[in-house]
This record gives C-alpha cells, structure tokens and sequence, in this order.
C-alpha cells in the first residue's frame, strides 16, 4: 500500500459495515447482560392475579340446616338453595350445568353442623367416563375432593374450614372438571354439560 493509499478516506460499504458491527456488539450487551436482564425484570408489572367473585344471593331466601336435618332436592323442593350452575328441577333431584355449581344454606346457631353428607346420583359410562371428580369450596379454601365411580352416590364435606358470612350463610362451590354432555358420551341430543344429580345435602354432628 502506498502513502497516497493510506490518505484516501474509507469508503461508504466500510463505514456501513464498521456502524453495523458496533450495533451488533452493543445489541448483544444489552441482550445478555446480566445487570440489563435484572433491569428489564424489575421493571416489568407483575401479571394481575385472577379473582373469581362469588355469585349473588339473598340469605333470607336460603334454607337453614341443622346437625340431623336434611335438604331436599327432590321434586323441585328448596330451589332457592341452588344458587348458580343448575338445571331445572326433576323428580329426582337437579342436574349440575357446566363445570362449576354453587349452593347455600344458613347453619343453624343451636346445631350447626360440622360436616355434610351429600347424595347424588353420578354421570358416568363405564368406557368414555368412568369418573367424576367432585371439589367442594368455600370462598378460596379447598374443603374436599371425592372421586365417583358409581351411579349412586354419598360422599362427606368437613366443615370444618368452611367460611360462612356474618348472617351465617355459607355458600359452597362444587368444581366439576369431568363434567360432559350426553350428546358427547352417550351419543343422545342432549347438549347440557353435566356431572351430578344431586338429591340432597345432609348435616352431620
């Protein structure tokens, strides 16, 4: 290379070149820099958590129970007790609609029960459902889980963790996660989305 070479200014593809390998540099810092990183996460807002609000009833309405009494389903009876995610009343109870159901009651003050015992009859085909898993609620507390296998069932909810309101009310949602349409499993026009049938809630001392 000659004096007279190493005079001439560079060219433009060389300075495009040399601003682009700066960008590449200084893109990667940032990128995987730790310090960056820890920046980025500190400024992002934390995701909102998802409340899901209780549904609307009125407790004057709400039948009450008592250790030893029992809430009949059965032919249409204490249909203000189904407060959200029920079909219409049948001879032999209600079928839950959907993947969530909700009831209520006011416990009693002179004998309030400590645990419930509930009947229902159970969705089921012993190939395509073979299971429906019930989770009953109160408020955000998990108060029990059963697993059905059969058409005819009872199963037991300790009360022990449960949260009722100021007036005593005590609202309980049932979570139905297997919870599926005949049309679905056994093929008939029926499109409701159903799991049990309940046929009454029972308090036990």
């Amino acid at each position: 290379m000659t004096d007279q070479d190493r005079d001439l200014p560079a060219s433009s593809d060389e300075c495009t070149g040399a601003l682009f390998g700066l960008i590449l540099i200084f893109g990667s810092f940032f990128l995987y820099n730790p310090i960056s990183k820890w920046l980025h996460n500190e400024t992002r807002p934390a995701p909102a958590p998802v409340v899901t609000s209780a549904p609307a009833y009125n407790v004057a309405n709400l039948p009450q129970l008592r250790a030893g009494e029992v809430i009949d389903f059965t032919d249409g009876k204490n249909r203000t007790a189904l407060i959200a995610g029920w079909s219409v009343s049948e001879l032999q109870g209600v079928w839950s609609l959907g993947t969530e159901a909700s009831l209520g009651f006011v416990l009693g003050v002179d004998r309030a029960p400590e645990r419930l015992n509930i009947k229902a009859a159970v969705f089921l085909e012993p190939e395509k459902l073979p299971k429906q898993r019930i989770e009953v609620w109160s408020g955000n507390t998990k108060l029990s889980t059963a697993v059905l296998t059969v058409s005819e069932a009872e199963f037991v909810v300790p009360l022990d963790k449960a949260s009722p309101d100021k007036d005593g009310a005590l609202i309980l949602a049932f979570h139905l996660p297997d919870s599926a349409t005949p049309r679905q499993i056994l093929g008939t026009p029926d499109d409701r989305r159903i799991a049990i049938h309940l046929k009454s809630v029972g308090g036990l001392p």
